[in-house]
């Protein structure tokens, strides 16, 4: 039969109104859609629904007044149907007993609702057919919800069949429309009467227990129809029989409980009490009366009960007060049985046996000795600590046998039981593989009877003991050899000495001194503190000797023992007292020298600087600390021009085997940033090829290097003056001897000759023309060595340029005029120089001399500044419109030994030593002077000379002191003005764009000095060097020799000696430095 054509069958025979149990349909919203007249036949739904149930929504009424099934309901709606069995519902004045049943109703995959159908387990009432429930549905709800369903006409054919445990009953393949009941294989003892009834049927040669129900209605047509709804109580009844059983258990058990006097309740699913038994009441001291219904948490104070019952241990409350119990719960369907057991007792005994175990575990291993239990086969069954330790680490006790820890002896059973406890002396062997001396004893227990009996074993290790007996008798040995006097003293009183102190002490035997106070022989030195070991000795003869006593106390048997070591140290202390003498000379030596001392010594291998004498810090200024263990130190403090030599000269030194002396010469750079000259006079000692230790004598030799220095320049001087003299000779003997020839010839001519007065006039003038020649020679010379010999007075003072310019334009003004040359002053006015005015002088004389001289008629010769300024310099020129120099012979006019040197336009002649003593003029200013030239359009000379400033700066942290040097300056040096800075960087901001005459600062500034002022200044190669002048405070040796080398003109220590102060500061307005100057500084 196809599944529509089933369906639609369902339908045509089934009618909801005329099914004989009670139906309710709702919709996915939980609003009901339909209740038959059987479910309100049963009376026990809820008011509202029953008077209107297409109004009510499940989700706020319940289904049922007395049974709460909300839960359920809305479970079916997830797909998830039940099936719950109510007994003992009340309606009206008779008790049903229901099965409530509950499916989802679904379109496809989409639950839309569900069904509750409630049957009455003892009668299934008739129902008249009546309209009003869907018939489309009726077949499928029947089917949805009981396990099997048949409808049979009168005749007992079966017109209708379903049910959602067909399969397990009726093979699927075969169809039994038509067909009786009776006729299924399984069904034929089915009776005719209406009601409920038990079959077993077997499927597959498995059994199942179903129990029938029917009931007879009429159809849609009128027509008598019987409805037999099948359910599968094959796991009920499975249940029961096994209930049966258990509580036949419990009922043997609940007799043998209560003849065994045990104490029995039973609690229901809410831990109610629902039986009591005697001894329940004897247990807790409370009769059932008192305990029934009432909560077991009321007894049992962490009363529990678990699905699978179980035993649990807490307190409970009897007439007797509170105690604790154990409880065992057997859970049956619906009651669940107690145990009760007081174990008060139990615990008590139990907690007092574990404490003496524990107390009895803590002091086996906490002892020192090993200690183990073992049985008749020598098996380890148990070890303290220390056994675990020493006999079995890491293996496990148990592994092994006592027998195996013996080296050489086995022990005997027998022996150890009968001479228990039973000890011997033998080795015992550790785990490590150690053998050791021990003390063992066996122990024997046995309980009355012997029926339970154990070993034991406790080992002592004895090494100790033994090494302590050996000690002993090593001290004696060492007490008798000792060269050191020892002696016990008691209560002031010596009882025992050994042979070294009869010895020391003068004495014949030890027999004159036992018995004697201490205070006999030993006392403290006169005039000592007691304060370390030194005391004075007596001998026997009355001689006294300085004594080194050591003491060491001890008890013994209640007594207080004082050990004495007495050693006769009088040389000692004087070889000690000679070192200490000799120490503190070299000691004193060593720190007042301004040399400093040095030791190396080997630590992990290298050579490392173990020692160094206080002069290190004076001279480099770097702590102790910075040189000691550092092997590196030195190296990074040398000059870094002078580090590669160091090393070459060093390695040679190492390497040659012959030597263990040399001296090495460097700069070092001090802490304060200034380079000094040392010389490091190195000693060391080898072994083999090694060198274990390196002593050093570091000389500060500066100022040796710096008389070096002076004396080569004074060398390379006197060089240049002896060349000098050469060449002032030779210009004599060859410039001189031209115009003395003359003379002389001339002069003969005229002694010889009878001439007229033309004639004799015309010769006269030769010879004043030789004669000028030469003088003009012999003053230029004059002038040119007094220069080169520093005998010319040099004193620069203010003047003013133009002024300069004028006169010696004047001087050679009648030179000029003759040959028509004009002679043009563009020198500015109000241009202050600083110069020495005869000099410059001689400078523009010569320059425009030499310029007349070869400056053709009608030519012209100017002067003037070209505007640039360098630093204090300033840069002037003479240009002239002469014939020029040829390019080969610009490189000679300015030196005396080439004597470059050619007749005027004119005819005019010249020394050729000019231009010499002008170069030397404005050298001697600070300045240099060049030129350039070309033929046959003229000549410019190019020379710069100091700028006259009118300005001091001042440069002053301290605002006192600012206003009290500028007073001091104003008052010594009136024509200045004294410019105030309190800091480094705007003095060097000003200073350097604005060159003042002098700079006079201070030494100390925030995390600077004067001499970063100085440097600053001083930086630029192409300008000349400020003259500077320092005022401090607390300057040392250091400080002066920095300053010396940044180029300070003086320094003063504040308070300043004021006339020493007025002529520092009035040579430093006059002094002229230049780059040349600056480098040699």
């Amino acid at each position: 039969m196809s599944d529509k054509k089933t369906k639609s069958k369902r339908n045509e025979l089934i009618h909801g109104d005329s099914l004989p149990v009670g139906v309710v349909l709702f919709d996915s919203d939980l609003h009901i859609s339909f209740v038959n007249q059987t479910m309100l036949g049963y009376g026990i739904l809820n008011e509202k629904i029953s008077a209107n149930p297409a109004s009510v929504s499940l989700k706020e009424h319940p289904l049922f007044d007395h049974i709460n099934l909300q839960s359920e309901i809305t479970a079916v709606l997830n797909g998830i149907p039940f099936e719950k069995e109510i007994r003992r519902v009340s309606s009206g004045r008779k008790n049903l007993s229901l099965i409530c049943k509950g499916v989802p109703l679904a379109d496809g995959n989409r639950i839309d609702g569900g069904v509750v159908i409630v049957e009455d387990l003892r009668v299934i009432p008739e129902t008249s057919m009546e309209t009003g429930f869907i018939p489309e549905r009726s077949g499928e709800v029947l089917a949805a919800l009981c396990d099997l369903v048949f409808i049979c006409d009168s005749s007992g054919r079966i017109t209708f069949y379903g049910g959602n445990k067909l399969s397990r009953f009726i093979d699927p393949e075969t169809e039994v429309t038509g067909k009786t009941i009776r006729s299924i294989p399984g069904f034929g003892e089915i009776t005719d009467d209406n009601g409920s009834e038990h079959i077993t049927v077997k499927s597959d040669g498995i059994s199942f227990e179903l129990r029938l129900s029917s009931a007879v209605f009429k159809n849609t047509r009128g027509e008598d129809m019987v409805l037999i709804m099948g359910e599968d109580i094959t796991s009920h009844k499975n249940e029961i029989m096994a209930l049966n059983e258990h509580l036949q258990e419990l009922k043997d058990y609940s007799l043998i409980a209560g003849r065994g006097g045990l104490a029995v309740f039973s609690v229901d699913k809410d831990n109610s009490i629902t039986s009591w038994s005697n001894e329940a009441e004897k247990f807790f001291g409370r009769k059932k009366i008192e305990v029934f219904g009432k909560d077991a948490t009321s007894l049992i104070e962490q009363f529990r009960r678990s699905p699978k019952g179980g035993i649990f241990r807490s307190s409970y409350s009897s007439s007797q007060g509170v105690s604790t119990g154990e409880f065992r719960v057997i859970n049956l369907q619906k009651t669940s049985w107690v145990i009760c057991r007081d174990i008060y007792e139990d615990e008590k005994e139990k907690r007092e046996l574990h404490l003496l175990n524990m107390q009895y575990s803590t002091f086996l291993n906490a002892s020192g000795d090993m200690i183990c239990q073992f049985d008749d086969g020598f098996n380890i069954t148990g070890t303290n600590d220390m056994f675990l330790k020493v006999l079995a680490p890491g293996t496990g006790s148990k592994s092994k046998k006592l027998t195996e820890m013996f080296d050489g002896f086995v022990p005997d059973r027998e022996l150890i039981k009968r001479e228990n406890p039973f000890r011997v002396k033998t080795s015992v062997i550790a785990s490590s593989g150690k053998v050791f001396p021990a003390e063992v004893s066996f122990v024997y227990f046995e309980e009355e009877g012997g029926t339970w009996s154990s070993y034991a074993c406790l080992i002592r290790d004895v090494t100790s003991e033994e090494k302590r007996a050996q000690d002993i008798l090593l001290m004696q040995s060492i007490f008798e050899a000792s060269n050191d006097g020892i002696a016990v003293q008691e209560s002031g009183s010596l009882i025992f000495v050994n042979n070294s102190f009869v010895r020391i002490f003068g004495y014949d035997s030890e027999l004159d001194i036992i018995g004697k106070p201490v205070d006999n022989f030993i006392r403290q030195l006169p005039g000592s503190t007691g304060t370390n070991n030194d005391r004075e000795g007596t001998r026997k003869n009355g001689t006294t000797f300085i004594a080194e006593v050591s003491h060491a106390d001890f008890e013994f048997s209640g007594k207080f023992f004082d050990v004495l070591i007495v050693r006769d140290i009088t040389q000692l202390r004087n070889s000690q007292r000679l070192i200490e003498e000799s120490e503190a000379k070299y000691r004193s030596i060593a720190e007042n020298i301004e040399d400093f001392l040095w030791v190396s010594e080997h630590l992990n291998g290298i050579l490392t600087p173990v020692f160094v004498t206080a002069s290190f810090v004076a001279m480099t200024g770097y702590r102790i600390s910075d040189f000691i263990n550092n092997n590196r130190f030195w190296f990074k403090i040398i000059h870094p021009e002078d580090l590669d030599d160091y090393f070459s000269n060093l390695k040679d030194l190492l390497r040659n085997k012959y030597k263990t002396s040399g001296s090495i010469e460097c700069r070092i750079i001090t802490k304060n940033g200034t380079s000094i000259w040392v010389r490091n006079k190195i000693s060391f000692v080898r072994e083999a090829d090694r060198i274990n230790k390196m002593y050093g004598l570091v000389s500060d030799i500066t100022k040796q290097k710096q008389a070096e220095e002076e004396i080569r320049e004074s060398t390379e001087n006197l060089k240049k003056l002896n060349d000098a003299k050469d060449r002032f000779i030779s210009i004599i003997s060859h410039d001189m001897r031209t115009p003395f020839s003359s003379i002389l010839g001339f002069t003969d001519f005229l002694l010889s000759e009878d001439l007229n007065t033309d004639e004799m006039k015309k010769y006269v003038t030769y010879i004043q023309d030789s004669t000028k020649i030469m003088l003009g020679l012999v003053n230029s010379l004059l002038d040119w060595t007094r220069l080169q010999t520093g005998r010319m007075k040099f004193e620069p003072v203010k003047q003013d340029l133009r002024t300069i310019t004028s006169k010696s334009f004047s001087a050679v003004s009648g030179a000029a005029f003759q040959k028509d040359i004009e002679l043009v002053n563009e020198m500015p006015g109000n241009v202050v120089v600083f110069v020495d005015q005869n000099l410059i002088l001689q400078v523009f004389n010569n320059l425009f001399s030499n310029a007349i001289k070869f400056t053709p008629n009608g030519g012209k010769i100017t002067a003037g500044i070209t505007g640039n300024i360098a630093g204090r310099f300033l840069e002037v020129f003479v240009q002239d419109t002469g014939v020029g120099i040829k390019p080969a012979d610009i490189q000679k006019v300015f030196h005396v030994d080439t004597k470059f040197t050619t007749v005027g336009t004119a005819g005019e002649k010249g020394t050729g030593l000019g231009l010499s003593l002008v170069k030397e003029i404005v050298e001697k200013h600070g300045g240099e002077i060049s030129l350039t030239s070309t033929v046959g359009e003229g000549t410019r000379f190019v020379f710069n000379i100091p700028i006259a400033s009118s300005r001091i700066a001042l440069v002053e942290s301290s605002p006192t002191d600012r206003v009290l040097y500028s007073k001091i300056i104003t008052n010594l040096l009136p024509g200045y003005e004294v410019e105030q800075f309190k800091d480094i960087e705007s003095a060097a901001k000003n200073i350097t764009t604005s060159v003042p005459a002098v700079v006079v600062t201070g030494h100390l500034f925030s995390g600077k000095t004067g001499l970063d002022l100085i440097r600053v200044i001083n930086s630029d190669p192409s300008r000349a060097k400020i003259p500077c002048i320092v005022l401090g405070s607390n300057m040392g040796k250091s400080e002066n020799i920095a300053y010396t080398e940044a180029g300070a003109e003086a320094i003063f220590n504040k308070p300043v000696n004021l006339q020493k102060f007025k002529e520092a500061i009035q040579n430093a307005v006059k002094t002229i430095f230049t780059l040349k100057d600056i480098t040699n500084r």
